[in-house]
């Protein structure tokens, strides 16, 4: 926020202010600040670092980091898990050859698409 980008970084600020009053704070002793910043004229930076340091240790000693961390890696591995059965799935050599042919019968409605995935699935050795 600086030279003619000012007084819209100011606009901007005051509309973030009104808008985090409506968010819900992930700990009960942190709310979510907003203020203005510039790298290149140094406004603001040490405030904000200060703030990040702050978060940090009050986040830190009232668990609420510690529990956002876990629902996140929790959230990861679940990811992982996903991204891999969905490789493993169409990887599958069975399931490369036969996946057009099985969508094609639940596009002309021959085949409904619970009994189309129980048959992929099946083909990809998932039962």
């Amino acid at each position: 926020a600086d030279g003619p980008n000012l007084d819209l970084a100011k606009r901007t600020l005051q509309d973030h202010k009104s808008a985090l009053k409506y968010l819900r704070p992930k700990s009960e002793n942190w709310r979510t600040q907003a203020m203005i910043t510039s790298a290149i004229t140094n406004i603001g930076v040490i405030d904000l670092w200060h703030l990040i340091l702050q978060h940090r240790q009050i986040t830190t000693a009232d668990g609420s980091l510690e529990k956002l961390r876990s629902k996140q890696n929790r959230k990861w591995m679940k990811s992982l898990i996903e991204e891999r059965l969905y490789r493993f799935f169409y990887n599958s050599p069975e399931v490369r050859r036969r996946y057009s042919q099985v969508e094609a019968q639940v596009l002309r409605g021959e085949l409904n698409p619970t009994k189309a995935a129980q048959v992929l699935c099946e083909l990809a050795g998932i039962k």
